[in-house]
């Protein structure tokens, strides 16, 4: 059963990739919202790119209306999207709106799940599929993909890459019951946490005070290059950290000279 969709993604590898998998299972995408349609990415991973590629307009927020198909709409699927939709979006579908989120819920709600699972050595982490409500993240469990984790060795970046794959199975899971004409699980989250911006960096600083392995935890926990990691500040300055082990795994680190550039 083809589907009439509206798509709001990123540029991250899993979203890129559900929009095309959404048109090679023969569902209509009327219209994909991304991250910045008047400025694309130039990277190898661009919703725009896509977009462009399978022959699907791109579109604002405020352009929905101008499609002039809001009677039509199947589903609303929300796939890593950075900001928070209107209510008056999410009444548009007829089954519904469906958010892809990069955390298991509903113990991570809001931003920075994987900087947040690093600090907390967690062991396991997982992605989820729910509906979407007026709330950020509350609204009814679909399907959540768990997975392990080294607790020591993970880095927000890694967690991230780790998460792709297992977010594109969530929205496969989605589609293939839709496909079948299944109704999907609508499992009522009990009460979980949320995590906002201003806890990411009250938890970014490094405390003079800090043991040698909650400052180690700190900057995996916030390696994200390019942007700024774990901090000190230092005379006033603010400072982002990267620890040893993290050069090493980017080949980076050769000892034997104190010099930049030294032989």
């Amino acid at each position: 059963m083809a589907l009439k969709i509206l798509y709001f993604g990123s540029d991250k590898p899993s979203s890129v990739e559900g929009l095309r998998v959404l048109v090679e299972l023969g569902h209509v995408v009327l219209g994909v919202v991304g991250p910045d349609i008047k400025r694309p990415s130039l990277g190898s991973q661009s919703l725009f790119e896509m977009a462009r590629r399978v022959g699907v307009p791109m579109i604002t927020p405020q352009e929905v209306d101008e499609l002039n198909v809001r009677k039509d709409v199947d589903l609303l699927i929300s796939f890593l999207y950075s900001q928070k939709l209107d209510e008056s979006l999410l009444a548009i579908p007829r089954l519904g709106a469906i958010n892809i989120h990069n955390a298991p819920l509903p113990e991570f709600r809001g931003v920075g799940g994987y900087n947040h699972a690093i600090l907390q050595g967690l062991e396991e982490w997982g992605v989820t599929a729910h509906f979407m409500d007026k709330n950020l993240d509350t609204g009814d469990i679909i399907h959540v993909r768990r997975f392990p984790i080294d607790p020591e060795k993970e880095t927000a970046l890694s967690l991230d890459q780790l998460s792709q794959e297992p977010m594109l199975e969530c929205l496969r899971f989605v589609m293939e019951k839709l496909q079948k004409g299944e109704s999907l699980d609508r499992l009522k989250q009990d009460q979980g946490t949320y995590y906002s911006k201003k806890d990411l960096e009250r938890h970014r600083k490094i405390l003079l005070t800090d043991s040698q392995e909650t400052v180690l935890r700190k900057i995996r926990a916030f390696w994200y290059p390019p942007y700024s990691g774990a901090t000190i500040e230092i005379n006033g300055l603010e400072v982002s950290l990267v620890s040893e082990s993290i050069l090493k795994s980017l080949g980076c680190l050769i000892h034997g000279s104190s010099e930049i550039g030294g032989k």
